[in-house]
């Protein structure tokens, strides 16, 4: 019975061993990915960071001209009115309008199209390529990892 016992008692040491070495070595790895984790987080938040710095400045621009379109909008309508003021018959009144009209659709048509290649410019631009790349990256982690 003594030999049994031993026996037993042997083995539960042995699996008991190897059992830690599992959760060390289990440990070990965990303590790795967590490193890689924080790698990660980092560069994304890094990725982020000037991100948002690359499209508040785009935003900024894009309002810059806003600014600039509003103040041009304004000085024509003052013009407009001004030339509106001096008409003195209703056929040249009615020409007067319908070429202020074309010329300011023409020029709403100019800034829709400015503003919509600015952002498409920000975005494909600029802002994909960095995000694409990050992406990748993490693609790449994981893969690694798995």
């Amino acid at each position: 019975m003594t030999t049994k016992k031993s026996k037993t008692a042997s083995d539960l040491r042995a699996k008991l061993a190897e059992a830690q070495t599992k959760v060390k070595e289990a440990t070990g790895k965990a303590k790795a990915a967590s490193a890689k984790a924080n790698d990660v987080i980092k560069a994304n938040t890094e990725v982020v960071v000037q991100s948002g710095k690359i499209l508040s400045g785009g935003i900024k621009e894009i309002g810059a001209a806003y600014v600039a379109d509003g103040r041009k909008a304004v000085v024509a309508l003052a013009d407009d009115a001004n030339a509106l003021s001096k008409v003195k018959s209703m056929p040249e009144f009615i020409r007067l309008q319908g070429e202020q009209a074309a010329r300011k659709l023409e020029s709403v048509q100019a800034a829709n199209k400015r503003n919509r290649e600015a952002l498409r410019g920000l975005f494909s631009g600029k802002l994909a390529p960095m995000i694409k790349d990050r992406v990748k990256a993490n693609l790449d982690l994981f893969r690694k990892a798995a």
